[in-house]
């Protein structure tokens, strides 16, 4: 039993705790600390909210409490704090900035698994007469629990239904049935290992027990000529582990137990390269990075705006060469976890055995040793996506964020909705190290930025060839696809497209086709009755694929191709449109006998999918490689002489105000694959809008003019970097409480900026989302848009189904 106060003095401590329940913004719950109990701030506890205990984060400690007679924390998790003074600083302007509770943020940097969960129990209550239940349906749940002894409400809610769960309800109240919490253990834990060493016995001791314990003595014998700890399986599969426990309760042995860190290499590490001439460009970026490691509390941030190929790599590199030379670490960022072997390998070639990769893809077990072995200072150089970024590297010196423009380091799904360079930015400043943002393509808002001197600008502006001598970029040709069709052209690929790949295959040399599309048919539709096949939860059409016939994208729902069609019964079914699957079976029979690979989210079905098609694709053994944007970030390969766009528009048609610029950077990031190498490479973009200026622009790959076009866009709608947004959606079963739900929200807020003449600020909306419902719930949303939005949201408690997305990368 949780007693509800704390019964002590005034000699006690009490701690603030930011709790896992839906509490409004930045509020912590005040506990008591126990006597008998070490919390300090940054500790994972687990406290009493209502009848139920929940696992919280220890914020601050102090002797006076901020209400009368607060309750006991249970207990504390782990010996010591898991969040420094700076984590929970950090998660307090996380909590500020992208409108989550304190608990959301912090849980970003505790260990993997580390979350706990708490099971409800429900059981019939002891000494309860179960026949004063009289309705039928309450007699059923009592004797579908009695008959269970007790069961978890998450498997009631599946076996008597969601219906019958309020019944189950009144029966708890009525005290009928009761309900316990029970703590789940973590999923994973440290691995220790228990060495054994000398205890300093007399010499007196051995001649005494050569005669009376010979194996005793030759074990200690073992121990004194070793001069270090031995470990204890060793010891135990040599002497048998009667001789060495007879030791431990002697004292004549000491016990030694040290945390076991197992980081798993990750891809191929390749012999060092000879050392690499740098250019002029590269030279003066990695001194003027260099200059601000040498700086004491120089927190400067760098835009490193460099064209594919021109060697931004490198002076990643050489600025970490530079921050562990002054024995400090560095954190390298990577927008996608695909991404990360072949990174890995270019950082294992620099620090062999000094690198740590964490990522979600790997086993909790391999992240779980990848954490703490970053705790222990193990290594120095970390790797990773987004959330690596909360790694807890003690020592932190450098911070480099390779593609900065990619959307993939925005959390979207769930709360917090962190953008991992606007946190790194303020987590650089609050440690006053230097940040490090590098892309060929950068985002508008910060090439904005360094234009008015919030990050300095450092550019490469030409390709590196093997000599260290500058080179050309790839020469890109626009092919009409209206005019193909015209000529009497229906294949996916251009009469252009066709012959380059024919030179390629014959060549030797190796192809990249674009399609940022999955499935073999985006669309299937009846030709009589011209219906689509939608999904049945969600506002989106069904992708055909090959394998596993129809499927959501949204949802992952399945279903199998219809015979005919479900509206008007007939059978004249059509699958139309293109995805990447129907490309790889339009080059086989267009090439027989190469090797072509898919390399897209579906063609992942187990761990390491990934890392063997790109091993495929760099030894040669695959010609020719299709994917979705996946081969289009940070990939090199020098063996790639033409690069294929098989519909370079299909971003733009997104209602969104960023389709111009994300089509432009995709555009220009997949030309980049090709020209590493000897050849001077070609690149083809296959579409139906030549004319639109981020296309164009794209194959002038000309990052200026689409800039300056792009701005002048974004000054008329009054969009970033001109003002900030913040995105809001609600979502709900009910199609009509959903619009009401959303043009209430718009109300309110339209009246308050009346109210309090808020003149910059204006409410977009509310507008069906896109798409309209998402897994059986409809969306609606709305945009605030102004130079300080935070000002209307700041301090309200919004309703559930309400999502708040500060910054959003997209505005679907």
């Amino acid at each position: 039993m949780i007693p509800s106060d704390s019964g002590q003095g005034g000699s006690m401590e009490f701690a603030e705790v930011a709790v896992d329940a839906p509490l409004s913004l930045e509020k912590t719950l005040t506990y008591c600390i126990p006597n008998h109990m070490s919390v300090r701030c940054g500790h994972l506890v687990w406290v009493p909210l209502g009848r139920r205990p929940v696992q919280g984060v220890v914020f601050s400690v102090s002797r006076l409490p901020r209400i009368l007679d607060p309750r006991n924390i249970i207990s504390v998790i782990g010996p010591y704090p898991l969040l420094s003074t700076k984590n929970l600083d950090l998660a307090k302007w996380i909590s500020s900035y992208y409108m989550c509770s304190l608990y959301q943020a912090a849980v970003l940097f505790l260990p993997p698994g580390f979350k706990g969960q708490v099971n409800a129990f429900i059981s019939v209550t002891d000494g309860k007469n179960s026949e004063s239940v009289v309705k039928d349906d309450e007699k059923d749940v009592v004797k579908y629990i009695g008959h269970k002894v007790a069961v978890t409400e998450n498997i009631a809610r599946k076996d008597i239904g969601t219906k019958r769960m309020a019944t189950l309800a009144k029966l708890v109240r009525t005290g009928v049935l009761s309900k316990s919490w029970v703590i789940s253990r973590k999923r994973s834990k440290p691995r220790f290992l228990l060495s054994i060493s000398n205890g300093n016995i007399g010499d007196d001791l051995l001649p005494e027990l050569d005669r009376t314990a010979p194996r005793q003595a030759s074990l200690l014998r073992t121990l004194i000529e070793a001069s270090q700890s031995i470990p204890a399986k060793e010891l135990r599969e040599k002497f048998g582990s009667t001789t060495l426990n007879v030791l431990i309760k002697k004292c004549l042995v000491v016990r030694e137990w040290s945390r076991v860190v197992i980081s798993k290499q990750i891809g191929k590490v390749q012999g060092k390269r000879d050392s690499i001439v740098l250019s002029s460009d590269q030279e003066m970026a990695v001194q003027e990075i260099g200059k601000a490691l040498e700086e004491e509390c120089s927190s400067q941030s760098f835009l490193l705006y460099g064209v594919t190929g021109s060697g931004k790599t490198e002076v990643y590199l050489r600025a970490l060469e530079k921050c562990i030379s002054a024995g400090r670490q560095g954190l390298m960022l990577v927008p996608e976890i695909s991404l990360t072997p072949q990174m890995m390998n270019r950082v294992n070639e620099r620090f062999p055995g000094r690198t740590a990769i964490i990522h979600s893809g790997q086993t909790l077990r391999e992240q779980f040793d990848a954490w703490w072995g970053i705790w222990d200072g193990s290594f120095d150089v970390i790797v990773g996506p987004r959330s690596a970024l909360f790694a807890p590297v003690s020592n932190l010196g450098l911070v480099v964020i390779d593609e900065e423009h990619e959307w993939t380091y925005k959390q979207q799904d769930k709360p917090p909705r962190f953008h991992v360079r606007e946190t790194a930015i303020k987590l650089t400043q609050q440690a006053n190290i230097p940040l490090v943002l590098g892309t060929a393509t950068p985002d508008v808002t910060t090439f904005n930025r360094a234009q008015r001197s919030r990050h300095k600008l450092l550019i490469l502006p030409n390709r590196i060839g093997h000599n260290q001598m500058p080179r050309k970029l790839a020469r890109v040709y626009l092919v009409d696809m209206r005019k193909e069709l015209m000529e009497g052209n229906r294949s996916p690929f251009s009469r252009r497209l066709s012959k380059s790949l024919s030179e390629t295959v014959a060549n030797g040399k190796q192809a990249l086709l674009f399609l940022n599309r999955r499935g073999s048919a985006t669309l299937v539709q009846c030709r009589d009755c011209g219906s689509i096949l939608r999904c049945k939860r969600c506002d989106v059409s069904l992708t055909y694929h090959r394998d596993i016939g129809l499927v959501c994208h949204q949802c992952a729902r399945r279903e199998s191709p219809p015979e005919w069609c479900p509206i008007c019964v007939e059978g004249r079914i059509r699958y139309l449109g293109l995805g990447t699957e129907k490309v790889v079976v339009e080059l086989e029979g267009l090439f027989p006998g190469i090797k072509v690979s898919r390399w897209d989210s579906d063609s992942k079905s187990g761990k390491g999918d990934y890392q063997q098609i790109m091993e495929e694709f760099s030894d040669g053994r695959t010609q020719v490689l299709v994917g979705t944007q996946m081969i289009a970030k940070g990939l090199h390969f020098p063996n790639v002489s033409v690069v294929g766009v098989v519909q370079a528009d299909i971003g733009l048609y997104f209602p969104d105000f960023r389709a111009g610029e994300r089509t432009f950077q995709l555009l220009c990031q997949v030309a980049g694959r090709t020209g590493r190498g000897l050849d001077h490479g070609e690149v083809i973009f296959q579409t139906y809008l030549p004319d639109n200026y981020a296309i164009r622009t794209a194959a002038q790959q000309d990052y200026y003019k689409f800039y300056i076009q792009e701005m002048e866009l974004r000054k008329y709608q009054r969009n970033p970097p001109f003002s900030r947004l913040v995105h809001m959606i609600y979502v709900h079963t009910n199609e009509e409480t959903c619009k009401k739900e959303a043009s209430t929200m718009a109300r309110t807020l339209k009246s308050e900026i009346y109210k309090e003449g808020i003149g910059d600020l204006e409410i977009v909306g509310p507008v069906p989302g896109h798409p309209t419902r998402i897994r059986g719930r409809y969306r609606w949303h709305m945009i605030i848009r102004g130079l300080n939005p935070h000002f209307l949201l700041n301090g309200r408690i919004f309703p559930k189904g309400w999502s708040v997305d500060v910054d959003p990368v997209n505005v679907l």
